[in-house]
């Protein structure tokens, strides 16, 4: 029997009991349901994972709010010193990634974050992404209008998290 694959998710958000927190839990559950044996580092916690502690990990993901338009300072800073000398040498320290994605939220609507030129999307999907196997797959999942979505939307986007996450992870843990 082969072993589990590894998955490594980066929560960035100091509040244990929030709604991000959730979303992580849901993250976990997603990844395990599909057979991956994951590991988590939050950064708010104190966490701050070398690039040798993620390991041969294939996938990896982010979860965080969206402030002020991008990624919590904490999570930019943790990009920039250990994958910012990466992006100028242009190697791929997580090429042996091949699921790499985000799950955030937004207290505002779609459309501001486009205006914004959505920033924490293109620092995921653009710049992190090419430090992965030239393969990889990406997901972005993203909640607007946080503030202001009944329960039932918020305990659904959750649900879609779980899935997506779940089937995402199932495809890559797919055997060749």
């Amino acid at each position: 029997m082969s072993s589990p694959v590894r998955a490594f998710v980066i929560q960035a958000h100091p509040l244990r009991d929030s709604y991000n927190a959730a979303l992580h839990d849901a993250v976990v559950r997603g990844l395990e349901a599909s057979g991956h044996d994951v590991a988590s580092a939050h950064l708010d916690r104190g966490d701050d994972p070398d690039l040798g502690e993620l390991g041969d990990a294939s996938s990896l993901i982010f979860v965080y709010p969206t402030w002020w338009g991008g990624p919590p300072a904490i999570l930019l800073d943790w990009l920039q010193r250990r994958l910012g000398p990466d992006l100028e040498a242009v190697t791929r320290p997580l090429r042996h990634v091949q699921l790499l994605g985000a799950v955030t939220s937004h207290g505002s609507a779609r459309w501001v974050n486009i205006v914004q030129g959505e920033p924490g999307r293109q620092l995921i999907v653009r710049g992190v992404r090419r430090l992965c196997a030239p393969d990889a797959a990406t997901r972005w999942l993203a909640l607007y209008k946080l503030d202001r979505l009944p329960r039932r939307a918020l305990e659904a986007f959750i649900g879609r998290v779980e899935a997506e996450l779940g089937a995402a992870g199932r495809a890559v843990g797919a055997a060749p």
